[in-house]
């Protein structure tokens, strides 16, 4: 018969402003559950996080959340919109103010993302996984300004069939940026090992590290 073009996302919550849009899907179903989870760009600002150059160095103090997600409970018939993930809270970041001098200073702040969401679940536990693109520069001081920047690339966890998730962890740790003030983790990839044997519920994941050249990375 003729497929039904279901709504999955709240419109209720994209007022403020008319240039909202809702691309980049990804989803996981299993029996009657079915999660999606897309770019919403209601929560997001320009730059995804970088400071606007054309504009005096404006730096938005809103934390951008570029990823939306939404569950449904029966096969797909009707749909609740979750809203924005948790952020990445309680980190030092550093704040530019001046791209030609690299001038600026660190703040301790919560990071958002930046849209392409990626979703996976693992059969066996019921943990369901959802990553996407970190809010840029994907770059965050661990441990104080004292030491080594680091990249970051979230993912976060649900363990209630994705009726809410847990704080997102960095999925690449101890990787250097080759420049803090530039470099981005893009593009992700994610799959959970759902065979039987060895390697079960594993997670792996892939992105590209993207203005420091290093090409692609890939952690479990």
């Amino acid at each position: 018969g003729e497929m039904e073009n279901l709504l999955v996302n709240d419109p209720r919550q994209d007022c403020g402003t008319d240039q909202n849009t809702q691309d980049e899907t990804s989803l996981v179903v299993w029996s009657n559950n079915v999660i999606v989870a897309w770019v919403d760009s209601n929560l997001g600002v320009p730059g995804y996080g970088f400071p606007d150059w054309h504009c005096s160095s404006w730096w938005s103090s809103t934390v951008p959340q570029f990823i939306g997600w939404a569950v449904s409970r029966d096969g797909g018939a009707t749909f609740s919109d979750k809203g924005g993930l948790p952020l990445f809270s309680n980190v030092v970041a550093y704040v530019i103010t001046n791209y030609n001098t690299s001038a600026g200073y660190f703040v301790t702040t919560d990071l958002g993302d930046a849209g392409d969401p990626v979703l996976a679940r693992d059969r066996a536990s019921g943990t369901v996984y959802l990553t996407g693109i970190p809010q840029r520069p994907s770059v965050y001081w661990p441990n104080g300004t004292n030491e080594p920047a680091a990249l970051w690339s979230p993912v976060w966890r649900s363990t209630n069939n994705g009726e809410s998730f847990l704080p997102p962890i960095n999925a690449i740790p101890g990787l250097i940026p080759t420049n803090a003030l530039r470099d981005v983790a893009d593009k992700p990839a994610m799959i959970v090992d759902n065979y039987a044997g060895e390697g079960n519920g594993d997670v792996y994941l892939a992105v590209l590290w993207a203005a420091g050249s290093e090409g692609l990375i890939v952690s479990r």
